[in-house]
């Protein structure tokens, strides 16, 4: 059990350093990292969105925001990729007038941007009770002064 939480505090280590490194590229470059084999690849995918995601949640503007982690070949070889997008695009959610129920479902599913669909509805012309009535009891202090 020791040896397992050690493996992914290393595995956690190593891709903050390439997420780091990848933060530091000029907007469209990406950091190839060569991979042994195509599982590792995909647990070190998997545990560089998370972080980029925890970043994203808990500020509005983190040194990873920006960064897509993806997995590839060339030749046979498995490599992870980082890449530094041009341009950052935040997508929030798909307004339908006539289908309004569906951007509330939406906005209760997101965890992530919440704040962005909260100002895009407003800007919409949803009600702020609506809105209030949609995200139930998970509504953060944040947002209620959003609501105001």
């Amino acid at each position: 059990m020791a040896k397992h939480k050690q493996g992914e505090r290393e595995k956690r280590k190593i891709i903050l350093m390439w997420l780091s490194t990848a933060s530091n590229l000029v907007p469209g470059n990406t950091l190839f990292i060569p991979m042994k084999h195509g599982v590792e690849r995909t647990q070190y995918r998997n545990l560089g969105r998370q972080i980029i995601r925890e970043m994203e949640a808990s500020f509005d503007k983190s040194v990873f925001h920006g960064l897509n982690i993806y997995g590839t070949s060339k030749r046979g070889m498995p490599y992870l990729a980082i890449e530094k997008h041009n341009k950052i695009i935040n997508t929030a959610f798909i307004v339908d007038k006539n289908k309004r129920e569906r951007s509330l479902q939406l906005l209760v599913k997101s965890k992530y941007t919440r704040k962005a669909q909260i100002l895009m509805m407003l800007s919409e012309g949803f009600a702020k009770k609506e809105i209030k009535k949609a995200l139930g009891i998970s509504i953060t202090p944040e947002e209620l002064k959003l609501l105001k």
